[in-house]
């Protein structure tokens, strides 16, 4: 049976955010959502001169947490919102991210396709040269997708079990389309649509060595060694957020194959994780001895929980 479900909420995470680039943000979104949930993680409120801007210009609700509940936390406390409110979808942002004008209107279009639990565009950071949006392709399901810029069926993520908060961080995005396709949910992706999402902080190298290794990633088919045509700033917390989340999310999908080493990491195994993760993180990093402890604690502790963490099990809705 195909009905109409099209009440659209967008919900935004902050933690410091820049304030030019969250109304930025909040002046592409206004005009193709129904309401806007902002959702500030950030140590200290945001003044109360910019709460008023943005509620009274932009048609948001904005929420202190007072403190930081993660990524994942922030989003389920956001969907728990448009759920009782009685949104149908909720497109998930950063407020770093500058949506395409006509992206809501896009997804629209594939609303009434009852299995559909998310959908997104393709997403580039276009600092990576490596890295190019094809919009000639036809639109496809895919096995995972970013949460940025992603509309997710309330129906769907509460029928999956939400985010995972635990997670705080990383790996969120392929926890929860691990859970949505596992569940017989299907995520599509509008290739016509393309947002331009910085991953992480980098620093542009000499012409000549980003084709360098632009050209060897290329020749050798792995993105890996194309990665090597920028500088990564290496901040240790993601790092131990990466290195826990990886242990814990593989042992709680023990039962479905591994999760994050293919599609992050461009590898199949926790030792290819740790060929092009970890010891690339300790040689690229600036302060090589908190990166190790950081890989040392979040391998710890990644450790402690896969110990009683229970193997996910399945409740197909398809």
């Amino acid at each position: 049976m195909i009905k109409e479900i099209g009440k659209v909420a967008a919900g935004m995470v902050l933690y410091n955010s820049d304030y030019s680039r969250l109304l930025l943000c909040l002046k592409g979104l206004t005009s193709q959502v129904d309401t806007i949930i902002v959702y500030d993680n950030s140590p200290e409120k945001m003044n109360t001169e910019r709460i008023l801007e943005i509620e009274s210009a932009y048609n948001c609700k904005y929420i202190f947490s007072g403190e930081n509940l993660g990524m994942p936390g922030a989003m389920n406390e956001i969907m728990q919102m448009a759920e009782s409110e009685g949104y149908d979808w909720v497109l998930t942002m950063n407020a770093d991210s500058v949506v395409p004008s006509d992206m809501i209107k896009e997804y629209r279009k594939y609303f009434h396709i009852e299995e559909i639990g998310m959908i997104c565009p393709q997403v580039i950071d276009k600092r990576r040269k490596y890295m190019h949006a094809d919009t000639t392709k036809k639109n496809a399901y895919i096995k995972m997708c970013i949460t940025a810029a992603a509309c997710t069926r309330v129906k769907a993520w509460r029928q999956v079990g939400g985010f995972d908060d635990w997670l705080f961080v990383d790996l969120l995005d392929n926890d929860i389309s691990k859970r949505m396709i596992l569940n017989g949910w299907k995520i599509l992706q509008i290739n016509s649509i393309v947002l331009d999402q910085e991953f992480g902080d980098i620093e542009a190298k000499n012409e000549k060595s980003e084709k360098f290794w632009i050209r060897v990633g290329e020749i050798l088919h792995n993105d890996n060694f194309a990665k090597f045509s920028y500088k990564k700033i290496v901040h240790p917390n993601r790092v131990y957020y990466t290195c826990r989340n990886v242990l814990y999310l593989n042992k709680k999908f023990k039962e479905y194959g591994g999760i994050g080493y293919k599609e992050n990491y461009n590898c199949n195994t926790f030792l290819g994780f740790i060929l092009c993760f970890v010891i690339p993180s300790i040689l690229r990093a600036d302060r090589k001895i908190e990166v190790i402890v950081a890989i040392k604690n979040g391998f710890y502790d990644g450790k402690k929980k896969e110990k009683v963490t229970i193997p996910w099990q399945v409740n197909r809705i398809f």
